[in-house]
């Protein structure tokens, strides 16, 4: 995604994958926003919002155990 000029993404957004984000552009908390330009296609609710964080959590924790293999990996190499 392309985040343009002076663009404002609210808490709790999800832009996808090669959205562009006008300039300007004030995106509101719990957006979902999909197209070029970038459109709110759907607005979260209290559990999805909480759904998406659990997500992005398993990602940082998953991502963390890959670089720790990785590293490990390196160091026996």
């Amino acid at each position: 995604s392309v985040l343009l000029d002076h663009s404002g993404i609210g808490k709790q957004c999800l832009i996808a994958a090669g959205a562009v984000v006008a300039p300007g552009s004030i995106i509101p908390d719990r957006s979902l926003v999909m197209g070029v330009p970038g459109k709110v296609v759907k607005t979260f609710n209290d559990e999805e919002a909480a759904e998406l964080l659990k997500s992005a959590e398993n990602y940082v924790k998953h991502s963390r155990e890959l670089a720790q293999e990785m590293a490990t990996s390196e160091n026996d190499g």
